[in-house]
């Protein structure tokens, strides 16, 4: 099967990075898939939560609904984790699995594509080398933290976009 449930574990630390706005209510998408029934949750200023972590082909998501939120929040948001290396990869992986065109969707989040933060560590000779890449800087941030938490002699960088062209014209 394409679309199933799996341990929440994933989202421990990381945040999610919303992609999409799914044609489905969480209702819908329970039945039309079969992933059992979304956790139930009460959220801050929208009520009730509906929630499922999935694996859908190769890749972990989240998604959430809010059935008696403001229009529009009881069709399912799908995100990736936001240390995704390409969000727009997740994004047509997603779609090509659960049957759907772009057109379908409520919503796309713009921008979708490689992960523009980078964490890198500097090694004794100033060389640096890429760790990971992260689509938003809390995410890099965070990852920057726990590395420099576990070991204290390395330095440890997070660089984004405005780094990366500042190297490049300079």
């Amino acid at each position: 099967m394409s679309v199933q449930r799996i341990d929440g574990d994933r989202w421990d630390w990381v945040e999610p990075f919303w992609l999409c706005v799914l044609p489905w209510t969480s209702h819908e998408f329970e039945r039309h898939w079969a992933v059992g029934t979304f956790a139930e949750y009460q959220d801050d200023g929208l009520g009730v939560c509906r929630a499922a972590m999935l694996r859908i082909g190769a890749t972990a998501y989240l998604a959430q609904a809010h059935p008696h939120g403001p229009a529009g929040c009881e069709r399912v948001v799908l995100s990736a984790a936001a240390d995704s290396a390409d969000s727009r990869r997740d994004l047509d992986n997603a779609l090509a699995h659960l049957g759907l065109r772009e057109s379908d969707l409520g919503a796309v989040r713009a921008g979708l594509g490689p992960a523009r933060w980078r964490l890198s560590r500097l090694d004794d000779n100033g060389r640096e080398y890429e760790l990971a890449r992260c689509q938003t800087r809390s995410c890099a941030d965070h990852l920057c933290r726990t590395y420099t938490a576990k070991d204290h002699t390395r330095l440890y960088r997070v660089r984004g976009p405005t780094d990366e062209t500042a190297a490049a014209s300079g």
